[in-house]
């Protein structure tokens, strides 16, 4: 028996158009109350089911369920994926054609990903089936790492990774040969609620990175997470984002340590708009866009958008679109109000990085009226603000009590006789749903206690503060010698009030403290940051000696700006901390032992810690005080010190950071050498006048140099040196002259341990030629395995390798 496929497409279709229409109705109905239950929507509804149940042309339910007797055929439709509509050729044998992918190294990539240490048993039982499954893959990494994803929550048994052989997946009719079949399969394993979630990301442009607190916001305003008992939905949203990233179907950027950066592979990309087909297209403005009559697009992504925001015909003509992303549209300045009040079912109109000038006069009327229309956004969830002109917010946004993502609140009103129009920090309080928060110019609060009571579900909070603008000129010369020096004595003595010509008054100084005290958050608390804090001192409950006790899930740090504070509350004792950045302590010049703490270890899960922009820091202590010998950074894993040019020696704590593997110091001008760390994989340093001496740090293995380093002089006992990657000054005619000791140095120890084998040099093209064979700098250069040098512009080059003879260069002798 054979089932037309393309009536079984025209079905899932029809099943499509009609859940669409009744979640709007819904939708509806949860806004306006029961008025609605006789309305025309429902009647359209209920009008077209019937009309469904009457048509003989599509294959209905019940004819479906009576026409498919035979047990193959059924297990066939069954599996029929409503989330695309591929035409499956089940009864086809299809020849799997076999390209060797480099045996043990495609195990061993595979092998890496699933297992853990302390699993070889396991391994060599899975040995034979395994280099199976990797020969399914072509020799593609990608395929094999989607197969690494697949496997790993499955259980570790041979019949459970022979089911994975056998999947249909391998020789389904794909719409695009072209892409691995294991990318399908990777996808087929997906469980539902995923499917929908993956196929979304694939409609932002190739190469974007994204920010996946952005998309799984998109995720939930289309109804893709599914709601858990009394969870919030926003509650498993990330876990949806962890899951695809650990199935590596998205791929994270790992300069962000908290992986909240991801893109999507080409290929991925690839198959996911061949799998959404009429439910979300990708489209570049201008060019092709072709569909047949039935298409219903949903879902829009259009990017290289011109000036003014248009539409392709057909999507204004069924006006079923859900989903409008602008991608890399940074010149579309204009939307005409025709347009989005013709797309009645717009749930998410994502205007990122446009040059948006105005929105239309209906959407800005829902704002600027927002306390008679909030009955209106009962459902709102999240409201994002951040980034914008907006000088207030309306009253009203405390009655919007399912809100628990709210970005870029603004205090009050810019015009201070105007406190009736702008929203006060009170209307935060019945906001119990709250995960997600950010608050700035607190500056204009009166009150805040007790705002953040009762928020157990929130996880961010960002306070922060306006700078005051204008005022008298800081630098300004006013030919009164005393009153440089008067500034010079008020400067030391900690009071930096003064910001960019204008200076905090009194008041204000003495009323952030007063509101920063008062906005104590809860425990729930795992990601804090502090924007331009004008007080002397940082908020007592951040200073408090239990401050591990009062936020034991605290995860991330950031305190930026402030330009006043000249203690550092004692961090060492949060529990979780992983990643701490400071900035922009224009007043602080020691870090003493507060800042550690008493716990033992201090900071036991920082990762990453930052101190940028410290101009007066100069005590470079960073360890417990009274001789205490307390175990400190055990889990710190990257560290960056920039714009502190007063530091002259690193923090003495650095040194008991046992699993430290990146250093990087850049513009620490006053920095004399780097000895003696426990650093076991890269160093980076960069702008450093008066560095002298980098030494005896035996793990290193990648070294980076950066512009100006005149006075580095010795570069030595670095024995597990590999690359070595200088970037010299504009100017400089010569290789650094620590490079030939360097080489002495490695070339004097026994062979098992000569591992520096790569040289990379960015210089000018003067000192390029210095460097051909048989000039200046060749006799230094032809000791080391591999070496590469080009110009700054990258098209001149030098390239050569030691054991072959292999010499390349597109510059000729002189």
């Amino acid at each position: 028996m054979q089932i037309d496929s393309a009536a079984i497409d025209a079905w899932v279709r029809k099943l499509k158009d009609v859940m669409y229409d009744a979640d709007d109705v819904m939708d509806l109905c949860m806004m306006e109350g029961g008025r609605l239950l006789e309305a025309p929507q429902i009647k359209a509804l209920d009008d077209r089911l019937k009309k469904m149940a009457e048509d003989n042309s599509i294959i209905y339910i019940s004819t479906l369920q009576r026409t498919i007797q035979e047990p193959q055929i059924y297990e066939t439709v069954s599996r029929y994926d409503l989330s695309h509509h591929e035409n499956s050729e089940r009864g086809k044998n299809h020849e799997v054609q076999i390209h060797p992918p480099g045996g043990e190294d495609g195990w061993r990539l595979l092998r890496g990903i699933v297992f853990e240490a302390g699993e070889e048993a396991e391994i060599a039982g899975l040995a034979d089936v395994g280099t199976r499954i990797v020969e399914m893959c072509d020799g593609l990494p990608l395929a094999i790492k989607a197969m690494g994803g697949v496997l790993i929550p499955k259980e570790r048994t041979k019949a459970e990774w022979e089911n994975v052989l056998r999947s249909d997946a391998w020789s389904m009719n794909h719409t695009d040969e072209e892409l691995p079949r294991a990318l399908f399969l990777s996808y087929e394993d997906l469980p539902p609620h995923l499917k929908q979630c993956f196929l979304y990301c694939s409609l932002y442009p190739e190469k974007s990175d994204l920010y996946y607190q952005e998309i799984v916001r998109l995720w939930v305003a289309e109804g893709l997470i599914l709601k858990q008992g009394d969870r919030l939905v926003e509650d498993s949203d990330e876990e949806y984002y962890r899951e695809l990233v650990g199935r590596s179907l998205l791929q994270v950027n790992p300069s962000y340590a908290d992986h909240s950066y991801f893109s999507m592979h080409d290929l991925y990309r690839t198959l996911g708009a061949n799998l959404m087909q009429e439910e979300g297209v990708s489209i570049v403005h201008g060019g092709t866009f072709t569909t047949n009559t039935n298409t219903k697009i949903r879902r829009l992504s259009v990017s290289k958008m011109g000036r003014r925001l248009e539409l392709p015909d057909e999507v204004m003509r069924h006006k079923c679109l859900r989903t409008l992303i602008l991608a890399d549209s940074c010149n579309t300045q204009t939307i005409e109000e025709n347009l989005l009040r013709s797309l009645p079912h717009l749930r998410v109109l994502d205007l990122t990085d446009t040059s948006i000038e105005g929105i239309p006069d209906f959407i800005g009327d829902l704002l600027r009226s927002l306390p008679m229309a909030v009955t209106r956004l009962h459902n709102l969830r999240c409201l994002h603000m951040e980034h914008t002109p907006l000088t207030h917010i309306p009253k009203g946004i405390g009655k919007l009590d399912k809100v628990n993502n709210l970005q870029g609140f603004v205090v009050g009103h810019e015009v201070p006789t105007k406190p009736e129009q702008g929203c006060a920090l009170e209307e935060l309080r019945a906001l119990c749903k709250l995960s997600r928060l950010s608050i700035s110019s607190l500056e204009r609060a009166v009150s805040g206690a007790p705002v953040l009571a009762e928020k157990p579900f929130l996880k961010e909070l960002t306070l922060g503060w306006t700078p005051p603008v204008g005022g008298e000129d800081e630098d300004e010369d006013d030919g009164d010698a005393d009153d440089g020096e008067d500034r010079e004595d008020e400067e030391d003595n900690g009071d930096n009030t003064r910001v960019e010509g204008a200076r905090w008054s009194e008041e204000q100084i003495q009323g952030a403290k007063k509101i920063c005290n008062e906005l104590s958050p809860p425990s729930s608390l795992r990601d804090l940051a502090l924007e331009q804090f004008p007080g002397r001192h940082f908020p007592s409950w951040l200073m408090s000696t239990s401050l591990g006790e009062l936020f034991p899930n605290l995860l991330y740090l950031e305190l930026s700006d402030f330009p006043s504070c000249m203690e550092l509350p004692p961090l060492g004792t949060l529990p979780k901390l992983k990643f701490l950045s400071i900035r922009g302590a224009k007043a602080l010049k020691t870090i003493g032992p507060e800042f550690v703490g008493h716990s033992s270890p201090a900071f036991p899960k920082l990762e990453t810690l930052q101190f940028i922009d410290m101009p007066k820091w100069e005590e470079r202590s960073l360890e417990a005080g009274n001789g205490t010998q307390l175990k400190l950074l055990p889990s710190l894993k990257d560290c960056l010190l920039k714009d502190c040019p007063k530091l002259k020696a690193l923090p003495r704590g650095l040194s008991y950071a046992t699993n430290l593997k990146m250093l990087s110091l850049r513009q620490t001008y006053e920095l004399r050498e780097i000895t003696n760390l426990p650093l076991a994989d890269k160093l980076e340093v960069s702008n450093n006048m008066m560095l002298s001496r980098i030494s005896d740090l035996s793990a290193v293995k990648y070294l980076k140099v950066y512009y100006d380093c005149p006075s580095l002089e010795k570069v030595e006992n670095l024995h597990s040196l590999r690359h070595l990657f200088v970037k010299s000054p504009p100017t400089m005619a010569h290789l650094p002259p620590w490079l030939s000791g360097l080489i002495d140095g490695r070339r004097s120890a026994p062979a098992a341990r000569w591992s520096f084998s790569k040289f990379e040099l960015q210089c000018n093209l003067v000192l390029l030629k210095s460097c051909l064979r048989g000039h200046q700098n060749w006799h230094i250069l032809q000791r080391i395995p591999n070496v590469k040098i080009q110009t700054f512009s990258g098209n001149e080059y030098i390239r050569y390798v030691k054991d072959t003879d292999m010499y390349d260069t597109n510059v000729l002798q002189s």
